[in-house]
């Protein structure tokens, strides 16, 4: 099993990373103690609070939020932080609301937390549950008081057992995207680590909030408004000189303009009259004729 995305190691609302700072999950109208598996610094689910009701990631209906209990090995500090995040009457957690919530507690990438469910499932039967035991082991490894505590007789389970080594240290931040940069998907991405959306490959879009520590950005392409991607998945673009007061042509290899051809045909010249610095569409205005929005790449500066 792959991880799907990494919400869990940045707030859901600001896509900023989790750790250092107090994490809040959205409590559900009744029921359930949580509303869904994602987690939100604690004054972003206070705004978000504020105007909306429900889960910006998944939909999930909520009132208000809760503080998350912190996670650790010894027993009164465990029950409750797996009482938090368990999702049924069993006792057991699915893999994915494990990893979230993993993720939430302690800085690790979710790839190498998923690494390490790998290893505990090849040891017992894949795809069940961890149980509480299973689990505490983990947050052992994670919060390091196994090796601190390498005596301690930690409740094990005969499946799902961790190895016990710790888990590896989290990799620094990586490089980030300044805002308002011009980026495209590279061409050795098969599938982008969020996925294509409604995204075209090629297409170029601006990066409108900065990467965090776990290399996310939320880009504007003219396919997708804010749409997730992972910085290894980017290239970066020059500026393009398309800019408000330039003299521009319609490329003749425009042959399908994203925004429809209207009036305009290939070769007209216009002036761009609007343009965004977090957007790839400008408005270009040509004599006797209406207004035109157009894409930078489909335009060449004369």
């Amino acid at each position: 099993m792959q991880p799907a995305d990494d919400e869990a190691e940045e707030c859901s609302f600001c896509l900023s990373p989790l750790a250092g700072r107090e994490v809040s999950a959205l409590c559900a109208p009744s029921g359930r103690q949580r509303a869904c598996r994602h987690f939100f610094h604690a004054d972003c689910a206070a705004q978000l609070g504020q105007s909306l009701r429900r889960c910006p990631v998944c939909s999930a209906p909520f009132e208000g939020s809760t503080p998350v209990p912190q996670a650790g090995a010894a027993d009164g500090v465990f029950t409750a932080w797996f009482d938090f995040i368990a999702c049924n009457a069993t006792g057991d957690v699915r893999e994915e609301v494990a990893a979230d919530a993993l993720c939430a507690a302690f800085p690790q990438g979710k790839q190498a937390v998923y690494d390490r469910m790998r290893q505990a499932r090849r040891r017992g039967k894949g795809g069940t549950p961890f149980s509480k035991d299973s689990l505490r082991l983990f947050v052992a490894d994670a919060s390091g008081e196994r090796a601190r505590h390498p005596d301690a007789e930690w409740s094990t389970s005969p499946r799902n057992l961790p190895a016990a080594a710790a888990f590896p240290a989290a990799s620094s931040p990586p490089l980030h995207f300044a805002e308002h940069a011009r980026v495209r998907f590279g061409p050795w991405v098969a599938r982008p680590a969020h996925g294509w959306g409604r995204c075209r490959r090629g297409e170029a879009g601006r990066v409108l909030a900065h990467c965090g520590a776990t290399g996310n950005c939320l880009v504007c392409f003219p396919s997708e408004r804010a749409w997730r991607c992972h910085r290894s998945d980017l290239e970066l673009l020059p500026p393009s000189p398309v800019v408000r007061g330039a003299s521009v042509v319609v490329k003749a290899a425009a042959t399908e303009p994203f925004y429809k051809w209207g009036p305009v045909s290939p070769g007209m010249q216009g002036i761009v009259t609007a343009a965004a610095p977090d957007s790839e569409a400008v408005v270009v205005s040509f004599p006797n004729l209406l207004p035109w929005k157009a894409l930078c790449s489909e335009l060449d500066v004369v």
